[in-house]
């Protein structure tokens, strides 16, 4: 037998070698050490990976992007809005911070608009978060889904009438009527309500993959304005189907649309001070955080013709929390 040593490296090896020059791992001393269950966890971790302990991290390592878990829509959970920003802002660290890509943040910066711009699981993550997001910048503050609370939604109006030093709402449930200041009326957030809907009927064979044999899409768009006043967290909603639009006198249109437009001009005018905010130009921003809202409801087997049957479902999307979020955001803070 020769004496010369065999290298059993491939040309692969020495490939994967070459191109992994960077360091690829975290030293000892650089893990994050877990006060519950003693582990070991990544320095970009909020939470241990074992226990959900909250952990103490180290000083930012550079190029460590944060490892955030996306809470779920419909959990309880905790935003941090922009507010300002400073000027010449690294786009770079800051997505390696959020765990985004530095043209989302760039995306969300220039609405100029107070804007989520994160939603994590605790109270404590969102401030620590806050903290390192202001020493790059970033003026933020902290609200919880609960103040929120977009499962409650705003009390629908069926007219407004102008008065002379104010307004007449109708409840459209219970017709009750609130009269409110113009001096009152601090906040006006137009937008448009999208829902999508699709029926599927698919047919389901033993080990075969499913096919769907028929499929019903339907879309609907409807304009929404929300309005706020002082002391009142709840607000306004107006919806054109079912609104009285009489309240607008010779003014009042054929059209459902031109007399919603011309309603909110109305009140624009007589309260300079309110705040008046479109959904409609920052909603691709805000769905970059606040995901829209989907769903998939199954309908069992059913009888499509004769002696057929097929599994049926329903998926649907709609926009709605979204918006009922961004405006309660802006009355939180212009009531503050």
């Amino acid at each position: 037998m020769s004496g010369k040593q065999i290298d059993w490296r491939s040309p692969l090896d020495e490939s994967v070698a070459k191109t992994q020059s960077g360091r690829i791992a975290f030293r000892p001393e650089e893990m994050a050490l877990c006060k519950v269950c003693d582990r070991a966890n990544s320095p970009a971790r909020l939470n241990c990976l074992y226990c959900g302990q909250e952990l103490d991290r180290p000083a930012r390592l550079p190029e460590t992007r944060t490892i955030l878990r996306n809470p779920e829509p419909w959990e309880p959970a905790w935003n941090i809005v922009l507010l300002e920003n400073a000027v010449g802002i690294d786009f770079h660290d800051i997505s390696l911070l959020l765990a985004m890509e530095p043209n989302e943040i760039a995306q969300i910066v220039a609405t100029n608009s107070p804007m989520p711009i994160a939603r994590v699981e605790s109270k404590a993550s969102a401030d620590s978060l806050t903290s390192d997001l202001a020493g790059l910048g970033l003026k933020c503050f902290v609200i919880g889904d609960a103040e929120l609370n977009v499962d409650f939604q705003p009390v629908r109006l069926r007219s407004i009438k102008f008065l002379a030093d104010g307004f007449s709402f109708q409840s459209f449930n219970t017709e009750k009527i609130a009269h409110i200041a113009a001096d009152d009326l601090i906040l006006i957030v137009e937008g448009i309500i999208n829902r999508g809907r699709i029926e599927s009927n698919e047919k389901r064979r033993r080990n075969s993959p499913s096919k769907v044999h028929s499929e019903v899409t339907m879309t609907s768009d409807e304009r929404i304005v929300d309005i706020y006043v002082r002391g009142n967290s709840t607000g306004f909603r107006i919806l054109p189907a079912g609104f009285d639009f009489s309240g607008l006198g010779k003014e009042m249109s054929q059209l459902a649309v031109e007399n919603l437009e011309r309603l909110v001009s109305a009140i624009s005018a007589l309260t300079p001070a309110a705040q008046l905010f479109d959904y409609t130009a920052v909603k691709r921003s805000l769905s970059l955080v606040w995901e829209i809202e989907s769903r998939t409801d199954s309908l069992g087997l059913r009888q499509t013709g004769y002696g057929k049957r097929e599994f049926g479902s329903i998926s649907s999307t709609s926009n709605l929390r979204q918006f009922t979020g961004y405006s309660r955001l802006l009355r939180h803070i212009y009531e503050k």
